[in-house]
């Protein structure tokens, strides 16, 4: 396999190979140490055990229902694990089979007593409770990223508007007027018989 001729390489010439992948799989069978980039940033670098240990506290879930799906039941799914599992945490969600990271340290004997509960409830077909793998934690990284770049891009956003009545309250610029109007609980208009809107002493 390639991934054995690497390493002969390596340990006959004494150098350092860097491979970019998107597979975690390839990561862990040809790589001594991993870096797990997101939003263009090296957020994390070491071995996969080291990544683990930091990084994959808890433990995966993954189960399968057999009913039908609709987001009425998915929503009900969540509410359910969760009250089970407060640290829960939705990963992924394909064709009835739902992925949840649970952060606590839970004993296998009290994850599986309440999936047992849930299990009550709910018609399940298949359960996988496994340590977090390396996808696990590099989509924890990603999902955690782009929710601090959507938090910022909403300040930045704020912070414009906001710039933008100050300097123009009376909103003569069209485009700030119409910003006036969305924030304002009620739509902007021209004061009519001689009020104090500036526009109207400028169209008199």
């Amino acid at each position: 396999m390639i991934y054995v001729a690497l390493r002969h390489i390596r340990e006959a010439v004494g150098c350092a190979i860097f491979m970019t992948t998107y597979s975690t799989e390839e990561c862990q069978a040809a790589c001594t140490r991993v870096g797990i980039m997101a939003g263009g940033k090296l957020k994390a670098l070491g071995s996969v055990e080291h990544l683990r240990e930091r990084f994959g506290d808890g433990c995966a879930l993954t189960f399968r229902l057999v009913e039908q799906m609709t987001v009425y039941l998915v929503e009900r799914i969540h509410v359910a694990l969760t009250s089970f599992f407060p640290s829960a945490r939705h990963v992924d969600y394909r064709e009835g089979v739902f992925l949840y990271h649970i952060a606590s340290r839970c004993t296998w004997s009290e994850v599986f007593g309440r999936l047992a509960q849930l299990k009550r409830w709910f018609r399940i077909d298949s359960v996988l409770v496994s340590d977090c793998s390396l996808d696990e934690i590099f989509l924890g990284m990603a999902r955690a990223d782009m929710a601090e770049d959507a938090a910022e891009a909403k300040e930045k956003a704020v912070e414009a508007t906001a710039k933008a009545l100050r300097e123009d309250p009376w909103g003569r610029n069209p485009q700030n007027k119409r910003i006036r109007q969305l924030t304002s609980k009620k739509p902007v208009r021209a004061a009519r018989g001689g009020g104090k809107n500036p526009d109207n002493a400028e169209s008199a």
